[in-house]
């Protein structure tokens, strides 16, 4: 597993903050910039350090970037009895939001976080301003495949596949912009993290009750959620009326583009939300 080169962290420090949710579980969390808030949702056995530092750093010129671990990762413990799933970490985010007191926010979720965007946009939409599902899905059974084939590799493996193997041959210099994370994974939580993706329901039959504004961004060459999976999400949403929605495939793009692009794909977002008006919370 890896995580951003510690010489590119963002411009401004991150402000480290925690809660304590309502079964016991302490979660960490980190401010950076200011402005509108944009909560950032990771992904399968990811942490907060693990967003491209270049991305955060763009994203947070003018917002105010929400950094969140998922129970059981980073410095945030499991607990014995504490409950793992797409549903629960949703409701995770909304507990944060709330300790901010900051009303509505825009929220970006990165692959498994855009599960749990999707959860918190269908559960709580008084709480979000606009939706960005970054490489994410509505659907988990067509990505099985490729989860397994992840889980079966090691982490040089992994290294190999971050990126399309044209693109990397070209741009070896990407590799410079991760390095191992700073402390290893809790396995048990990695593997709560994938039962809980293989036991969620999807959204697909309810993609058309999400109110927000809707930005799907995805990898030409994304082997873990495809273009197609956002092709679907976007037919999907786009019966709703009167709410805006795009969709961008990004040009050799891979499931980790966000360290092949990311200064472009973070203009790409704050061009999307600045487009859209956040109306309080009532």
């Amino acid at each position: 597993m890896f995580a951003c080169r510690a010489d590119r962290l963002p411009l401004s420090p991150v402000e480290a903050r925690s809660i304590v949710l309502a079964d016991g579980v302490t979660l960490e969390y980190g401010l950076v910039g200011s402005g509108r808030p944009l909560l950032l949702l990771t992904g399968y056995a990811m942490t907060r350090e693990m967003w491209d530092s270049g991305f955060i750093r763009e994203l947070a010129l003018s917002r105010r970037v929400i950094l969140m671990d998922n129970r059981g990762m980073g410095q945030t413990p499991l607990g014995d009895a504490a409950e793992v799933s797409i549903t629960r970490m949703a409701r995770d985010a909304v507990a944060v939001l709330e300790a901010l007191d900051r009303g509505r926010a825009d929220v970006l979720g990165w692959s498994m976080g855009g599960m749990i965007a999707q959860e918190l946009a269908l559960e709580r939409p008084d709480m979000v301003c606009s939706l960005v599902l970054l490489a994410s899905a509505s659907d988990i059974a067509p990505l099985v495949p490729e989860l397994e084939r992840l889980n079966a590799m090691n982490s040089e493996e992994i290294r190999q596949a971050m990126f399309p193997p044209g693109w990397s041959a070209a741009h070896p210099e990407a590799y410079d912009r991760v390095m191992p994370r700073p402390r290893p994974p809790d396995m048990r939580v990695v593997a709560a993290q994938y039962t809980a993706m293989r036991q969620w329901t999807g959204t697909s039959g309810r993609l058309g009750d999400i109110r927000a504004p809707v930005l799907l961004l995805v990898g030409a060459e994304d082997r873990v959620c495809p273009p197609g999976a956002s092709q679907a999400m976007y037919e999907r949403l786009s019966g709703r009326a009167d709410a805006p929605l795009a969709l961008e495939v990004v040009a050799q793009g891979s499931h980790w583009m966000m360290h092949q692009f990311p200064e472009e794909l973070a203009r790409m977002v704050n061009a999307f939300l600045l487009a859209q008006h956040c109306a309080p919370a009532r």
